[in-house]
């Protein structure tokens, strides 16, 4: 039985976290019933920034642009080959859509360290939430550029 990964409770989520479970609920289907301007959980629920201001007034992030872009911009280059089945310091990615459902890859997205490849960890754990956290992954994020780099790593199914 996969075990139920909870995030911390401690911290507020990230807007851009937000938006990733959003656009992970829309591929499941179904219709969106909460909007924009549905503002009153996100002040209960403390969803703000420390920085405060009215959420519903909030600039959205702009999107970051097509997965390939995402891919460079945000370094994952520099630990995962997507072309070919070579490891480098992360596990390579060039059939990661064989390998790890729609909900898997939206998981090791959003919780890096939560399931670990096998021969993982060669590194620190905690070095791919830090390196995302750290670069501005999470902030910059749109739900679109999170479904584009998800739908894009699932097309992965390994080497033609």
């Amino acid at each position: 039985m996969k075990e139920v990964v909870t995030p911390s409770q401690a911290t507020p989520a990230l807007t851009s976290q937000v938006l990733a479970v959003t656009a992970f609920l829309q591929d499941l289907g179904g219709t969106a019933t909460v909007k924009g301007t549905d503002v009153e959980p996100v002040e209960r629920f403390g969803c703000v920034s420390a920085g405060g201001g009215d959420p519903a007034e909030a600039a959205a992030p702009e999107a970051v642009g097509p997965p390939e872009e995402v891919f460079a911009t945000f370094g994952c280059v520099g630990c995962h080959q997507i072309a070919v089945p070579v490891r480098t310091l992360g596990p390579p990615l060039h059939d990661v859509g064989a390998r790890l459902s729609t909900s898997e890859l939206y998981e090791s997205i959003l919780e890096p360290d939560a399931t670990m490849a096998e021969g993982d960890p060669p590194y620190p754990p905690g070095l791919m939430g830090a390196t995302l956290e750290g670069n501005g992954f999470y902030e910059r994020m749109t739900a679109a550029d999170y479904r584009a780099l998800v739908e894009w790593l699932a097309g992965h199914g390994g080497l033609e």
